[in-house]
Protein backbone atom coordinates (compact mmCIF):
# COMPACT_ATOMS: atom_id res chain seq x y z
CA UNK A 1 0.00 0.00 0.00
CA UNK A 2 1.34 3.29 -0.71
CA UNK A 3 2.72 5.47 1.76
CA UNK A 4 1.42 8.60 3.56
CA UNK A 5 3.28 11.50 4.62
CA UNK A 6 3.70 11.89 8.32
CA UNK A 7 3.39 15.29 8.48
CA UNK A 8 0.86 17.88 9.21
CA UNK A 9 0.79 18.97 5.28
CA UNK A 10 0.49 15.20 4.25
CA UNK A 11 2.65 15.72 1.64
CA UNK A 12 6.28 13.31 0.88
CA UNK A 13 8.98 15.06 -0.52
CA UNK A 14 12.14 13.67 -2.11
CA UNK A 15 15.12 15.33 -3.75
CA UNK A 16 17.23 14.32 -6.49
CA UNK A 17 20.13 16.33 -8.27
CA UNK A 18 22.58 15.52 -10.53
CA UNK A 19 26.29 15.37 -9.73
CA UNK A 20 27.00 18.82 -8.01
CA UNK A 21 23.79 20.34 -9.64
CA UNK A 22 20.81 21.56 -7.92
CA UNK A 23 18.25 19.43 -5.92
CA UNK A 24 15.18 19.49 -7.79
CA UNK A 25 12.64 18.64 -4.76
CA UNK A 26 9.58 16.19 -5.77
CA UNK A 27 6.53 16.35 -4.16
CA UNK A 28 3.73 13.93 -3.45
CA UNK A 29 0.36 14.51 -1.70
CA UNK A 30 -2.02 11.13 -1.95
CA UNK A 31 -5.37 11.22 0.17
CA UNK A 32 -6.80 8.17 1.00
CA UNK A 33 -9.83 8.35 -0.68
CA UNK A 34 -12.51 5.66 1.07
CA UNK A 35 -15.57 7.34 -0.83
CA UNK A 36 -15.45 9.84 -3.76
CA UNK A 37 -12.65 10.64 -5.46
CA UNK A 38 -13.41 13.96 -5.92
CA UNK A 39 -10.12 15.51 -6.01
CA UNK A 40 -6.91 15.07 -7.62
CA UNK A 41 -4.84 13.57 -4.06
CA UNK A 42 -7.67 11.59 -4.12
CA UNK A 43 -7.58 10.15 -7.79
CA UNK A 44 -3.86 9.54 -7.56
CA UNK A 45 -4.39 7.98 -4.36
CA UNK A 46 -6.84 5.01 -5.74
CA UNK A 47 -3.87 4.73 -8.62
CA UNK A 48 -1.13 4.25 -6.14
CA UNK A 49 -3.25 1.29 -4.28
CA UNK A 50 -4.46 -0.27 -8.08
CA UNK A 51 -0.89 -0.15 -8.91
CA UNK A 52 0.77 -0.98 -5.61
CA UNK A 53 3.55 2.38 -6.46
CA UNK A 54 4.06 5.87 -6.82
CA UNK A 55 5.72 7.43 -9.81
CA UNK A 56 7.59 10.43 -9.66
CA UNK A 57 9.13 12.29 -12.75
CA UNK A 58 12.29 15.08 -12.58
CA UNK A 59 13.40 16.42 -15.69
CA UNK A 60 17.52 17.48 -15.78
CA UNK A 61 17.32 18.78 -19.21
CA UNK A 62 20.83 20.17 -20.41
CA UNK A 63 22.63 17.68 -19.08
CA UNK A 64 25.79 16.33 -21.50
CA UNK A 65 26.10 12.75 -22.50
CA UNK A 66 28.65 10.67 -20.19
CA UNK A 67 28.92 9.53 -16.65
CA UNK A 68 26.78 10.99 -14.11
CA UNK A 69 25.84 10.39 -10.74
CA UNK A 70 22.63 10.61 -9.03
CA UNK A 71 22.06 11.62 -6.05
CA UNK A 72 19.05 10.94 -4.07
CA UNK A 73 18.19 13.46 -0.92
CA UNK A 74 15.63 12.27 2.01
CA UNK A 75 13.76 15.35 3.10
CA UNK A 76 10.63 13.72 4.61
CA UNK A 77 10.16 10.56 6.72
CA UNK A 78 8.40 7.47 4.95
CA UNK A 79 9.99 7.75 1.72
CA UNK A 80 9.99 4.23 -0.09
CA UNK A 81 11.95 4.34 -2.90
CA UNK A 82 12.05 1.11 -4.86
CA UNK A 83 13.23 1.58 -8.21
CA UNK A 84 14.87 4.69 -10.39
CA UNK A 85 14.85 4.26 -14.21
CA UNK A 86 17.02 6.85 -16.27
CA UNK A 87 16.57 7.78 -19.70
CA UNK A 88 17.77 10.16 -22.54
CA UNK A 89 13.86 10.36 -23.93
CA UNK A 90 10.28 8.79 -23.60
CA UNK A 91 10.93 5.95 -21.25
CA UNK A 92 10.03 2.41 -22.23
CA UNK A 93 6.28 1.45 -22.37
CA UNK A 94 6.52 -0.85 -19.83
CA UNK A 95 4.66 -1.22 -16.64
CA UNK A 96 6.10 0.81 -13.90
CA UNK A 97 9.26 0.92 -15.64
CA UNK A 98 10.03 -2.21 -15.04
CA UNK A 99 11.39 -5.14 -17.54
Amino acid sequence: MPTLGTGADGKLRVGVSIDDGPVEVLTDLLTPAPNAADSQPKRDWNKAVEDNARTLTAHFPGVAAGRHVLKVWRIDDNVVLQRIVVGTGALPGNYLGGR
